[in-house]
């Protein structure tokens, strides 16, 4: 809504007056009236501006300021005496803010000048030039410090471009003024100036003041209807969830209010569908666009249910239309968003919410945060409101006084007072002029447009009976970029309709003489292994196998493992591994859950198979004489798989215990192996380290890429994969110059030294199965400087991989998972199964060749998670991913993790993969893992789990100062109750990490009282008892938890100057809020000669040139 004081008009007061009435609203105690004394104390919201003012030295993130553009002869003395006419008149543009006894400043009048100098600077250069020069000017204006204590709180210069155009720069100080001000005193201003340019002399004219407010609110404050207020909003707001954005890069610890804007338009037509909209169920513009941000805000965070703020004037008795002071309040809207609701839905409900909240608009939203009393955040994360619409109907923007044609701008500061707002006004045009203020230390400017787009895009296909669910967030431009541009990989690789054994054939005919397989001793050539693979092949098909006929492999790695394979591929079938080295009961499963008709194993491992599968089952030992009978043929069988035939059967881990069996066909694999073979390059008589278990999907390329190619499989002898010295033997024996690790290996492999001993062959390290640390990679270019780094992801579910990634050192705080590979699509949708925009979280689906036929006899689970491409062709299918990325600006993909990791911890999202990022940074740390467990209460506790580099010592105050380290870089939420440091990780059969072996070390319990340690921390702790009224105050107690907000934390500060003698800097209290912390703080003080070290500030400068004097003789009015 428009705060300006032309919105309150007579019809609009007689309104709400009725409307007040017929709800009951009461008025509360008697109006505002002059106050008796000069000074005054600092309303609620002064409190927060002055505070923050003394925390941030003097940022210019609440200066107001403005810009109005003198066109024509202006009369530079007649605007001087119309600036002195309003300064005489509002005591709050000279107003001062000298500290009270309690540190707690008040406010107090200067006398009124007599005239104010406006001398108008020129400006030279060409047009072009001096227009650039007077906006720089302008906004450097803005930005430079007030110094509250000695005033004044206005700043004006003139800028002259020319002989007949100037440039009026008005700036304030927040503590004063509000946009309503604002707009009260440039038409004032204004009106001045007509009257002093035609000679009439204007009337100063003196009603309320801010000072008179300020002095009335405690008296309203202590009401009954005050605090029926707060009981509405303590309800109204309870649970309430803090609105995130996802933001490009972490909170700062330290904010500083950088911020940037970017404007944008809705067009006419858009623009007056919504007002009719709105009209037809009794709401305005403002609110159509209210539920548009909301929609778009919602998506972006996967949050339904939101809190947006928006500035109300905070004019609420009719005294106070006229007075010029920070008056407005912030209303916190909580809007639910439910999918299935239409967008008229959102309008009503939007609409009863903005009025209630008006009913109860008089409470100070500064009150409302000490009094509710939410989770605060040592990381500057905002409470309650962190985001801000705001709408201004049919703004003033040109007027003329006589021959002057007057424009008014916005000066922009480069600050953003929250993390995000949108700003519309009505356009001259009937459309809706926007602007998007943002945080630079959260977001780009591609993100800020990315939202404009968003809520354009929203109110462009909101019609009343749109559901929620169905509105885009895309435009046609921006759905073709992630959707197709960046989510496409292309069509199939040439040749993929093929089978795998197929293409093993083609191979062997061209290259049978070449080692094809290195198993330890033995090796076999091309020809040998077709030749073995084909007698197999013919066994197993008087055995019945066929196509889509499942055979269990219950192999080890060995000279045997790809002649069982190929022959069971030959035959038709598909292969189910069952690794001899799980569990028996493991292994009953997958036996019980697929029922093959025949196993292929050893004769040292018939035993335990036999156990495992459902008895009868027929088990055959490739090292037995039915497999090496001499009658049995060795040519090639009728092939009779076809490219859509199953090549494979792998089990994943299941969430209810029970594993379940991704279905893969040679279609899938073969595109998988040819684009990798187009991708990377690989040469005849290379090698390629098969080590991965035949269980992880990984094995699959390990094992058929390099026998495409003429190359060479050199199998890694059993147990060695987990045996770093033995891999680097191996790597340096065959000259092996392809191998895969999982992320947490590879940290082993390295800080084992084992790097070393490769020989120099190694040309690509392959990565995937986990997250791969930015640090590793680092690791891995120093250690093996002449291999390249690749990260790739895909699950089971969609044969091998979908995505790669050439890591590189400008990869940033995360590698990403790179783009699709060819014949895979990737689509990323929010809840609803919309694509996002690029930067917005979402769930993964993967869609194309890639993805498998489903889960082996599990229809209700293949169709929860296989379901239809809605982005594709008809009938095609994607595969619901469960895995948490976004897309970056380049078109890769990010990965943030599981949608199940995704934690809420005392009502702050947490995103474990943050804080292990910042655990890595630390020099002792190799690898971090961070996870969630049940604390001993029930309560969710977050645990980390650390390594260390190679030859580090590990000593035993590191995870004290890995804690310290974190405590430095992330807000308090995001600490974990413990750090536990590791020899190793522990990994499961598959080498992935095994999250349920991790020891779970028992946390300090955060409610433990520690007392004071030292006379410091004793003399601290005695001042927090004192100024918090608590009967006893721990070492470790926080501030925020004692019910310690801004105003307390100056009070404090002032006791200790005045008890302990040194001067503690105010930002101490909110970067360690302990009295830990403060005592450490003061003992710096001391050591430093009497001031406590502060975070750097903004410097300050000169002010003579725009400061409005105090006279120093009260007869001379002169300034």
């Amino acid at each position: 809504m428009s705060t300006g004081p032309g919105w309150l008009t007579d019809d609009r007061r007689e309104l709400l007056a009725r409307l007040a009435a017929q709800r009951g609203v009461r008025r509360g105690p008697a109006g505002v009236t002059p106050r008796t004394g000069p000074d005054a104390p600092l309303s609620y919201a002064q409190r927060r501006l002055w505070f923050l003012d003394r925390l941030s030295g003097g940022s210019p993130v609440y200066h107001i300021a403005a810009g109005a553009r003198l066109r024509g002869p202006l009369d530079v003395a007649a605007l001087a005496t119309a600036l002195t006419t309003l300064v005489r008149r509002h005591e709050a543009l000279r107003t001062v803010f000298p500290p009270g006894p309690d540190g707690i400043a008040t406010q107090l009048p200067a006398a009124a000048p007599r005239l104010i100098e406006l001398p108008a600077q020129p400006l030279a250069g060409t047009p072009a030039e001096v227009e650039q020069t007077a906006l720089r000017l302008a906004r450097e204006i803005a930005r430079e410090p007030f110094d509250l204590p000695a005033g004044p709180p206005l700043r004006c210069r003139l800028l002259r471009l020319a002989d007949d155009d100037h440039l009026l720069v008005v700036v304030l100080h927040h503590i004063v003024a509000d946009g309503w001000s604002l707009d009260l005193l440039l038409r004032q201003l204004l009106d001045a100036y007509a009257e002093g340019a035609g000679g009439a002399q204007s009337e100063s004219r003196s009603g309320l003041q801010l000072g008179d407010v300020a002095c009335w609110e405690p008296g309203w404050l202590a009401s009954a209807e005050a605090a029926s207020q707060l009981d509405h909003w303590r309800a109204k707001l309870a649970d309430a969830p803090l609105l995130e954005l996802p933001t490009t890069r972490p909170r700062p610890l330290q904010p500083t209010s950088a911020g940037d804007t970017h404007r944008f338009s809705i067009e006419p037509r858009v623009a007056g569908r919504l007002a009719a909209l709105a009209a037809e169920h009794r709401a305005s513009p403002f609110l159509a666009a209210l539920a548009g941000t909301a929609v778009v805000a919602g998506r972006w965070a996967g949050q339904d249910d939101v809190v947006l703020g928006t500035p109300h004037a905070g004019r609420h008795r009719p005294e106070l239309a006229g007075v010029v002071g920070c008056l407005v309040n912030t209303l916190p809207l909580r809007l639910r968003l439910d999918p299935a609701d239409r967008f008229v839905d959102l309008l009503e409900q939007a609409r009863d919410t903005l009025l209630d909240a008006h009913q109860h608009s008089a409470v100070p939203f500064d009150l409302l945060v000490e009094r509710l009393r939410p989770e605060r955040d040592s990381g500057g994360r905002p409470p309650i409101v962190g985001h801000l619409i705001s709408y201004e109907d049919r703004p003033v923007r040109r007027v003329r006084v006589g021959e002057l044609e007057v424009r008014f701008f916005p000066v922009e500061t480069g600050t953003a007072k929250f993390d995000l707002s949108v700003e519309l006004a009505t356009a001259p045009d009937g459309g809706l002029d926007g602007t998007v203020e943002y945080s630079t230390e959260l977001f780009d400017p591609d993100t800020a447009v990315r939202f404009a787009a968003g809520l354009r895009t929203v109110l462009t296909h909101a019609t009343a009976d749109t559901r929620l669910a169905d509105l885009p967030l895309l435009s046609p431009a921006e759905r073709i970029e992630v959707v197709e541009r960046f989510g496409s990989g292309g069509p199939p690789t040439e040749g993929s309709e093929a089978t795998v054994h197929g293409l093993v054939e083609v191979a062997a005919d061209r290259w049978p003489d070449q080692v094809a397989v290195r198993s330890g001793g033995h090796r076999l050539s091309y020809a040998e292994l077709d030749t073995a693979a084909n007698r197999l092949a013919h066994l197993l098909r008087a055995r019945g196998i066929g196509p889509d006929r499942p055979v269990g492999v219950a192999l080890p790695r060995g000279p045997y493992l790809l002649v069982a394979l190929l022959g069971v591929l030959k035959a038709g079938g598909a292969y189910v591994p069952l690794d001899p080295e799980h569990p028996p009961a493991r292994l009953a499963q997958i036996g019980a859950d697929v029922a093959v008709p025949v196993v292929l194993t050893v004769a040292r491992h018939r035993a335990a198979v036999t156990a495992a599968v459902p008895e009868g089952t027929p088990v055959l030992e490739l090292d037995g004489a039915e497999v090496a009978a001499d009658d049995l043929a060795q040519h090639r069988p009728e092939p009779v798989a076809t490219p859509g035939d199953l090549a494979y059967v792998l089990h994943t881990s299941g969430s209810t215990g029970r594993p379940k069996g991704a279905m893969n066909t040679h279609r899938a694999v073969v595109n998988r192996l040819l684009w990798m073979q187009q991708a990377f390059g690989l040469q005849p008589g290379e090698a390629v380290l098969q080590k991965t278990p035949l269980g992880f999907d990984v094995s699959v390329w390990e094992l058929f890429w390099p026998l495409l190619v003429g190359a060479q499989c050199v199998l890694a002898e059993p147990g060695a994969h987990r045996d770093p010295a033995r891999l680097a033997a191996t790597i340096a024996e065959h000259r092996v110059t392809t191998v895969h690790f999982v992320p947490s290996m590879l940290a082993g492999f390295l800080a084992a030294g084992a790097a070393a001993d490769c020989g120099g062959a190694l040309r690509r390290v392959v990565c995937s199965g986990e997250e791969l640390p930015p640090s590793l990679v680092a690791a891995c270019a120093r250690e093996l400087p002449g291999a390249a780094v690749f990260n790739l992801y895909g699950p089971t579910e969609a044969a091998v991989d979908v995505s790669w990634h050439r890591c590189r050192p400008e990869d940033g705080p995360r590698v990403p998972i790179g783009r699709p590979i060819a014949g895979v699509r990737l689509h990323v949708v929010d809840g609803h199964g919309q694509p996002v925009p690029v930067g917005v979280p979402g769930e993964l689906l993967i869609a194309g060749v890639a993805v498998a036929r489903g889960y082996w006899n599990r229809p209700a689970a293949t169709a929860e998670r296989f379901v239809p491409d809605v982005f594709g062709p008809p009938g095609a299918r994607a595969y619901r991913t469960g895995d948490r990325v976004r897309w970056l600006p380049d078109g890769t993909l990010d990965y943030l993790g599981r949608l199940d990791r995704q934690v809420k911890i005392r009502g702050v999202r947490i995103e474990p993969g943050e804080i292990e990022a910042t655990l890595a940074d630390h020099a002792d740390v190799a690898s971090a893992v961070v996870d969630v467990r049940p604390g001993p209460d029930g309560a969710a506790l977050l645990l980390a789990w650390v390594t260390c580099p190679d030859g580090a010592t590990r000593a035993p105050e590191l995870p004290a100062v890995l804690r310290a380290h974190l405590r430095d870089r992330l807000p308090a939420a995001l600490l974990p109750a413990t750090v536990t440091v590791l020899d190793g990780w522990p990994l499961n059969a598959n080498g992935k990490l095994d999250r349920a072996a991790l020891p779970v070390a028992a946390p300090t319990s955060p409610q433990a009282f520690v007392a004071p340690r030292d006379d410091t921390e004793r003399a601290v702790a005695a001042i927090w008892a004192e100024v918090l009224d608590v009967d006893r105050v721990g070492a470790h107690d926080d501030f925020f938890a004692l019910g310690g907000h801004s105003i307390v934390a100056v009070r404090i500060l002032t006791r200790v100057r005045t008890v302990l003698g040194v001067e503690v800097a105010l930002p101490v209290v909110f970067a360690a809020p302990t009295v830990a912390g403060m005592a450490a703080a003061v003992r710096a003080a001391r050591a430093d000669g009497g001031s406590a070290p502060a975070p750097p500030t903004i410097g300050r400068v000169s002010r003579e040139r725009y400061r409005v004097t105090r006279p120093a003789d009260p007869t001379d009015r002169r300034a």
